[in-house]
């Protein structure tokens, strides 16, 4: 039976991707830019993975404006609107709507109520392709999406469209849009969510009340290393004599593992296990070790180590090699600190690899629980690399190693989950107030 089911999984796939081959073989015939042929080959390859793969283009002489389809341009909708009057109007708007006049640094629009919804037209686009009043997306009556184009004018339709408070518009995690008039006064509820969420790659701390404590860590980059390590050095004493803490990882797709080595000792109540992986050695890949063992992020040990790894996977060319004698590590600490006594961790679908790594870590605490929607899921295929086509027009991004965990134990695609999910009644505005009440409650 089990022979049958083989034989037929495998003339499925073979199907499948003989149905695949031919519908991009017959797409990519039709490319004759730059973007056209990057988009089809991306699409192509996020059959076969969907996470830690990247390709794009970098050629340095590329100008997208010289090769945009004269077609699109001419055939972009038009919004019909007095400027002048436009924005007198708005200035005479006392309570917030999403008519007015918005900025990402590129486009300067003006969001004008039509039948249809909300038209967001341009004003100024320097440096672009775009022409006044051009409609460059379209909000839904109820505000939740929208259809959007981008600076090519290829388009994207059902964006998700998050308002934040009354002055910040977030389309399809591309297009942040900030109010140039008129401005409206924001809650302190609002002005927290943007000052966390919103306030670039710098870690920051807080306490919440008496008994909870917080920490918003964007992202694990190893150039960002020092500075989380130098945050949560800076405010250690207050987080050990605070009974909660709420760690924020939303949106942090990952980086480094060493970076988040030093919130381990907060969590740790028991043995943490780490199942480890292996890497393919070739002359390419193990160049990366080599750097990394030069790279001043590091202190001398590990340096040391990124050296030794270099030198044995150039032993082992064309294979793939395990860098450890142990497939599972098990990290032991001395103590287990008294506070905080319960930790929460924000997670949401922005959330990939090396944070991900550090969900896993953190889910073996008894103090940890996880709270908010699914991660992204792309952990089994990790350590990225990327490399330049012979033409030097793109560049792919890919994973040089796989782990021990597939297929057990299985991530990509499948994600973390939440201990505690967060739906969507309670907006993203809300979570922190929300876990810090059930927190304390």
């Amino acid at each position: 039976m089990m022979l049958v089911f083989d034989i037929l999984l495998r003339k499925m796939v073979k199907t499948l991707t003989i149905s695949l081959i031919k519908k991009y073989w017959k797409r990519q015939k039709g490319q004759k830019t730059l973007p056209e042929c990057q988009s089809v080959i991306y699409e192509w390859s996020k059959f076969f993975r969907s996470g830690h793969f990247g390709f794009s283009i970098i050629k340095n002489d590329y100008n997208q404006n010289d090769v945009i389809d004269k077609k699109k341009i001419k055939e972009q909708p038009i919004v019909k609107v007095d400027y002048s009057k436009f924005e007198k109007r708005i200035n005479l708007i006392s309570t917030p709507t999403l008519e007015g006049v918005w900025s990402d640094g590129t486009y300067k629009v003006g969001i004008i109520k039509t039948v249809d919804g909300y038209s967001g037209f341009i004003i100024n686009a320097d440096k672009t392709s775009w022409t006044p009043n051009q409609l460059k997306f379209l909000i839904n009556n109820n505000k939740e999406k929208a259809d959007l184009w981008m600076k090519d004018f290829s388009k994207r339709e059902n964006q998700k469209v998050d308002i934040i408070g009354n002055n910040l518009i977030n389309i399809g995690n591309v297009l942040y849009l900030k109010r140039l008039s008129r401005t409206y006064e924001d809650t302190q509820e609002i002005k927290d969510y943007i000052k966390f969420l919103y306030a670039g790659n710098k870690s920051y701390f807080q306490i919440l009340s008496g008994k909870t404590a917080y920490i918003r860590i964007p992202a694990f980059d190893l150039d960002y290393k020092k500075q989380i390590d130098s945050a949560i050095a800076a405010n250690s004493a207050n987080i050990e004599k605070t009974e909660n803490l709420i760690i924020d990882v939303r949106y942090n797709d990952g980086g480094a593992d060493t970076s988040y080595e030093k919130l381990i000792p907060f969590l740790y109540t028991n043995p943490i296990r780490t199942v480890g992986l292996q890497h393919l050695s070739t002359p390419l890949n193990n160049e990366v070790m080599l750097g990394l063992s030069k790279n001043e992020n590091f202190d001398e040990e590990h340096q040391k180590a990124y050296e030794e790894a270099y030198e044995t996977l150039n032993n082992n060319l064309g294979k793939f090699v395990s860098l450890s004698d142990e497939i599972v590590k098990v990290k032991k600490l001395d103590k287990v600190l008294p506070f905080p006594k319960n930790i929460a961790i924000l997670i949401n679908n922005g959330n990939a690899s090396t944070t991900e790594q550090f969900l896993l870590a953190a889910k073996q605490s008894k103090k940890v629980k996880l709270f908010g929607t699914t991660t992204s899921g792309a952990l089994h295929i990790s350590n990225m690399s990327d490399v330049v086509s012979p033409d030097g027009n793109f560049e792919l991004r890919y994973g040089r190693s796989k782990s021990y965990r597939i297929p057990e134990m299985a991530i990509d695609d499948k994600c973390i989950q939440p201990d505690y999910y967060l739906d969507n009644s309670i907006t993203n505005k809300q979570w922190m107030e929300y876990v810090r009440k059930i927190m304390e409650e």
